[in-house]
């Protein structure tokens, strides 16, 4: 354990704790954001359908250039943004399957994307029916897979308040 940082060796962790703690922070350590990041190119960027007006566009991309982490709960044209930015450590949830995809596949090679399984959705990732499993698998199973709190939460999704709850632990506790 010699080369372990302090923080590791000073807290009673189970090995396999230890080790994706160790392997964490190696991925992690060191990334900043640049100075070289910009925001986004008004003129030529496709604005999406989710509602976003220019002036919050210009915003958002402000908080994400200036952010070395982003968690989003809800994927969309926010999750764009944060790709333009270059975020340097990102995570996101949302609930449709087709659009963790679609993400996935627009987004930074880098970028981790989570799914909830709610069950069947409808219009908007809204779940047709309660189902027990819903809000742990959308609200906390993601930052209970992510070892270090983020800069900036981003909540636009299912379950907005316990969403909130659930970052603002995550941030304090890590």
């Amino acid at each position: 354990f010699r080369n372990l940082p302090a923080v590791l060796v000073s807290t009673p962790l189970h090995p396999f704790d230890r080790i994706v703690q160790m392997t964490y922070q190696q991925f992690y350590d060191g990334e900043k954001p640049s100075d070289g990041r910009k925001g986004l190119n008004m003129t030529s960027w496709v604005r999406g359908s989710g509602g976003l007006g220019d002036d919050d566009r210009e915003t958002l991309s402000g908080y994400y250039r200036n952010a070395s982490s982003v968690f989003e709960y809800g994927l969309g044209e926010s999750t764009a943004i944060a790709s333009a930015t270059k975020v340097p450590r990102y995570a996101g949830i949302d609930s449709h399957a087709e659009w963790v995809t679609y993400s996935r596949n627009a987004s930074l090679p880098h970028f981790r994307f989570y799914f909830a399984d709610v069950g069947d959705t409808g219009a908007w990732g809204f779940a047709k029916q309660k189902l027990p499993k819903a809000a742990f698998q959308y609200q906390l199973a993601p930052l209970i897979a992510e070892q270090q709190a983020f800069d900036v939460y981003m909540v636009d999704g299912r379950w907005r308040l316990a969403c909130v709850m659930a970052a603002f632990l995550h941030a304090s506790y890590h």
